[in-house]
């Protein structure tokens, strides 16, 4: 089937690469939670 035949790349750069935009992506969404209480708690909800 699709997807039997990938192997994980050895190339240091693109598993930098990849680290680098899951630690990026978790950060944002760490911002965004910490951003919405926030505004939440001024608003007083």
């Amino acid at each position: 089937s699709v997807g039997q035949n990938l192997k994980t790349s050895t190339y240091i750069g693109e598993i930098i690469f990849a680290i680098f935009i899951a630690v990026f992506g978790l950060v944002l969404f760490a911002l965004l939670i910490g951003n919405m209480q926030v505004i939440l708690s001024k608003e007083g909800l």
